[in-house]
């Protein structure tokens, strides 16, 4: 879906490119629709199998909302073979203007099996009227889904136990202060360090699904650390492993673990490093996320 949408923007500058090169830039700038009529039938005079006059008549028409004038000249631009995402979509806006429901449906299906991202132009004033179209509901989630592909993903929900406003507690005593928000349309998870003296961090999470592991980037001053989600099977929510190799050829692992207690509504954070391999295992950090209350 990723190279559709990069196709999508591809030809969509390309669109704009040309735009730049034609005697519709200015007019169009403008929003000078009468204008763009006017050179789109003068080009039309001079060549009459000239596509982008014909599309240019039926977007102008389209802006002014006389779908019965942008209809034809946007098929017409369409079988003289002008294509593209907007094209299409304009295509599929005259035909709900003119309450053609079945004939919109039909182009923005093609949009969404093109994978082209149009969610948000969905909410324009001609679509209002597919609003109760069960098709056109359809639609939407599926393009939903396309700009979103995290937020229905179960992957990628499985750390989200630890989203938050949180007080860190070590030996029962508040430490830091630590807020846990999602990112990036719900596929990472970022969190903001910060303990009551002057050291913060800054961590983000996320669902690698090319390997099908979560990972998670640490940075504080002069650290900057990179776990795996641990491959062996584990009794916490959530377990990673940060794996070092010293100068002197020393490997320390260092697993740590969330805990979340439903009930009490804590996650228990724990690291442990190893320098023999995993042979054996000594805390270095035992916190407890609290969540603030209100």
């Amino acid at each position: 879906m990723r190279y559709y949408n990069f196709l999508f923007l591809l030809i969509w500058t390309s669109f704009s490119s040309i735009q730049a090169q034609n005697p519709y830039t200015d007019a169009f700038n403008a929003k000078d629709y009468e204008q763009i009529i006017t050179i789109a039938n003068q080009q039309i005079q001079k060549e009459a199998k000239d596509s982008m006059a014909y599309y240019m008549l039926g977007l102008a028409y389209n802006k002014q909302e006389v779908y019965d004038q942008a209809l034809p000249n946007l098929l017409k631009a369409g079988e003289l073979g002008f294509q593209s995402g907007p094209y299409l979509y304009h295509l599929a806006m005259t035909y709900a203007g003119l309450r053609q429901e079945q004939e919109a449906i039909a182009v923005l299906q093609e949009i969404v099996e093109a994978g082209f991202p149009i969610l948000k132009q969905l909410d324009n004033k001609p679509f209002i009227n597919l609003a109760d179209e069960p098709d056109f509901k359809s639609i939407k989630k599926k393009l939903f889904a396309q700009a979103y592909p995290c937020k229905g993903d179960k992957r990628y929900r499985k750390f989200d136990f630890w989203l938050g406003d949180w007080d860190v507690l070590v030996g029962g005593q508040k430490r830091a202060d630590s807020r846990i928000t999602l990112s990036n349309g719900d596929c990472g998870i970022i969190e903001d360090y910060q303990t009551i003296g002057t050291y913060s961090g800054n961590s983000i999470s996320y669902y690698d699904p090319i390997d099908g592991l979560w990972k998670q980037n640490w940075v504080a001053a002069g650290i900057v650390s990179h776990y795996v989600e641990n491959t062996a099977p584990y009794v916490a929510n959530m377990e990673m492993i940060n794996t070092v190799t010293d100068t002197a050829g020393i490997v320390t692992l260092t697993k740590m673990s969330y805990v979340y207690d439903e009930e009490k509504d804590t996650v228990e954070q724990v690291l442990l490093q190893s320098k023999d391999g995993g042979e054996n295992w000594v805390n270095v950090f035992k916190g407890l996320y609290v969540r603030k209350q209100g």
